[in-house]
């Protein structure tokens, strides 16, 4: 197990957009686009609505944008609010291996990142690629696990 952890920090940490094969970002664009998606499809949905009025009212840092409003908030509400419009309608990405929805908690948390420091689109689908991958890899492990165990 411990094996496994250094080689998935090793690769969280040392994995350049370089590297990345073409077929696999230009498959990650379109997951992208497809959680930006379902993310503004979302925008009136009853539960947004409350999580936008809860940050609304926050006194906090503006480093970054909810989706399909006018407003910004702190990093970590905007990736929070973004990635429970993500999946509000459940209509987003779905891996079945891992039996996880890694586009509405990968996409908004990098786009929420990225926004904050300022980062590059190259370092924003950089981080989505990672992203997917750990995801899916971590998940996988656990459901393998539950079943066996």
């Amino acid at each position: 197990m411990k094996d496994h952890s250094i080689k998935l920090g090793n690769f969280i940490a040392n994995t350049s957009y370089d590297e990345l094969p073409k077929n696999v970002v230009d498959k990650t664009k379109l997951w992208i686009i497809d959680t930006l998606g379902v993310t503004l499809a979302a925008v009136n949905h009853p539960s947004i609505n409350i999580m936008v009025d809860y940050v609304k009212n926050k006194c906090c840092r503006k480093e970054s944008s909810i989706i399909g409003y006018n407003m910004m908030t702190d990093c970590a509400d905007a990736a929070l609010v973004n990635s429970t419009a993500a999946h509000a309608l459940d209509f987003d990405d779905w891996h079945s291996g891992g039996t996880v929805h890694p586009g509405c908690i990968v996409v908004p948390t990098a786009l929420a990142l990225t926004e904050k420091y300022s980062l590059s689109g190259i370092d924003f689908l950089t981080a989505v690629v990672i992203g997917y991958e750990v995801m899916i890899r971590v998940g996988s492990g656990a459901r393998a696990h539950a079943h066996n165990g």
